[in-house]
């Protein structure tokens, strides 16, 4: 029975889809008092249950399946306290690793979850069996938490009815315009005096002061808001996509996304699409060095193998293009080569990773890679917004001056100093890595971070054929890679033009 109960909840604005991602309680029962603390934000995660009471302390550790019990001892209190502390500490040196072995080997399987547990009631119900849990038992719980769930669930919907306000038309859509591409291309569209909308997925301080930019605030990956954004706009840069996060949160992001705003413009009769796509779609580890890279080399054969950022790019940019040849859609895939500009001193570049507070720069340091400054992209998408000739075209965006990886980490470490720390590593050795982190991944039956096929397809593209870029959108860069450089890396933080 339950005397009293306290519930509190808290945004801290870190997930944008997560709008309440504290959560508080206490409270006062028949025969105890209790406390609980769900937290999306706390590294490293914890899933924890402490019973304190009066002959004993029992923890349950449900991350590595382990019960510690602490038990009161006769005798001195101090004495008890370091006798219990030295007990648990012994058993978990012999109970930790056996339960890692028992995991590793499929002896003890992992926690099922709650959506088990749903199955199994929906399984019971259908098959006529008393179900795990009583309706009793959940309509205690549902009575218990209801008042605390709908406070926080009407705020909550307050919040989004708030979104879909009326909105003037607009000349340009900016979606992604919190990101690094983005806000530069916000930045030079309000410098033209353009009537510019953007969809973000939090409010950002710049952009609030930015004169007349209308701000929908709202996720890709949900139709409504998306639709609602693009009402009225006639230009629609569609930088946005998931850049980190679950497979889910990839795919909301950049599948689901693409797909609402293309069915956005094709509803609202957009004039144009231009579509922000990657390098990434295409073949790494495959590619012939002596060929040129053009628009129409080779896709990634195997982009499940390369990860969650590839695999969606790839789906995205192909749903475009279908788009594009199905049901003429006005739209113009950009791809553009690794971005740096200033704000992005801390961007690994192509071939190396950040690892551990290190940089490792994997094979050789000169070998080159496909940079291009910011503000040349923005002048690309501007030119795909206007010239008659790039409609229905995919186009590569890559500075043709070639500078080598090592050329970019030695700007790096003379405008980081000593705090960066690079540790170059041959190609062969990342690979034997590579292959026993594959090992583990199959003994865990867990995906993995760290694949051979990865290590190899981290060698960038180089050797570019820019004749679509010169042709179609008159463009070649106006800043260019070496005075790019130079304004990213000179200490100038705002040397964008």
């Amino acid at each position: 029975a339950v005397d009293r109960l306290d519930v509190n909840f808290h945004g801290s604005g870190r997930n944008p889809n997560l709008r309440f991602d504290e959560w508080f309680a206490s409270g006062t029962f028949e025969r105890g008092v209790g406390r609980m603390q769900i937290s999306w934000n706390v590294r490293p995660m914890q899933s924890r249950l402490i019973i304190q009471g009066t002959s004993a302390v029992i923890e349950v550790d449900r991350f590595m399946q382990i019960v510690r019990v602490s038990r009161n001892l006769p005798g001195p209190k101090l004495i008890g306290m370091l006798v219990s502390a030295w007990t648990t500490a012994l058993k978990d040196v012999a109970r930790v690793p056996r339960t890692v072995v028992r995991f590793a080997t499929g002896r003890l399987k992992p926690s099922p979850g709650i959506r088990k547990g749903a199955i199994d009631f929906a399984t019971s119900l259908r098959e006529g069996n008393s179900p795990p849990a009583s309706a009793e038992e959940g309509r205690h719980v549902i009575a218990v938490l209801s008042e605390a769930f709908e406070r926080a669930d009407r705020q909550r919907s307050s919040e989004l009815d708030a979104r879909f306000g009326a909105l003037p038309d607009a000349e340009v859509l900016v979606t992604g315009a919190a990101g690094f591409l983005g806000r530069a291309l916000v930045e030079r569209l309000h410098a033209q005096g353009k009537r510019i909308r953007v969809l973000v997925r939090r409010p950002a301080k710049w952009l609030s002061q930015l004169s007349d930019v209308q701000i929908v605030v709202g996720d890709l990956g949900e139709p409504a808001i998306v639709d609602h954004a693009l009402a009225g706009a006639a230009i629609v840069y569609h930088v946005g996509a998931a850049m980190k996060g679950s497979v889910r949160d990839f795919e909301a992001g950049t599948i689901w996304g693409t797909r609402n705003v293309i069915e956005a413009c094709r509803k609202h009769g957009a004039q144009r699409l231009i579509y922000v796509s990657s390098l990434s779609v295409l073949d790494h580890a495959g590619r012939d060095p002596a060929r040129h890279v053009t628009e129409s080399s080779a896709y990634e054969p195997y982009p499940d193998r390369r990860g969650a950022y590839t695999q969606t790019k790839l789906e995205a940019e192909k749903m475009v293009l279908k788009a594009i040849s199905e049901e003429g859609l006005p739209a113009v895939v950009i791809r553009p080569g690794q971005i740096f500009g200033p704000g992005s001193e801390t961007v690994t570049p192509n071939g190396v990773i950040s690892l551990a507070g290190r940089w490792i720069a994997v094979g050789p340091a000169d070998m080159t890679i496909p940079l291009v400054y910011v503000d040349d992209v923005v002048d690309a998408l501007l030119s795909a917004s206007t010239a008659p000739g790039a409609v229905g075209q995919v186009i590569n965006v890559v500075d043709p001056l070639e500078i080598t990886q090592g050329t970019y980490l030695d700007a790096c470490k003379r405008h980081h100093g000593p705090s960066l720390k690079v540790l170059r590593v041959p190609t062969s050795v990342f690979v034997m890595l590579g292959f026993g982190v594959e090992l583990l991944g199959k003994m865990l039956k867990r995906s993995v971070p760290l694949t051979r096929y990865r290590v190899r397809s981290l060698r960038p593209l180089a050797n570019f054929d820019l004749e679509q870029a010169q042709n179609l959108l008159s463009w070649n860069p106006r800043v260019g890679v070496m005075q790019g450089l130079e304004r990213t890396f000179s200490g100038a933080k705002d040397a964008r033009t």
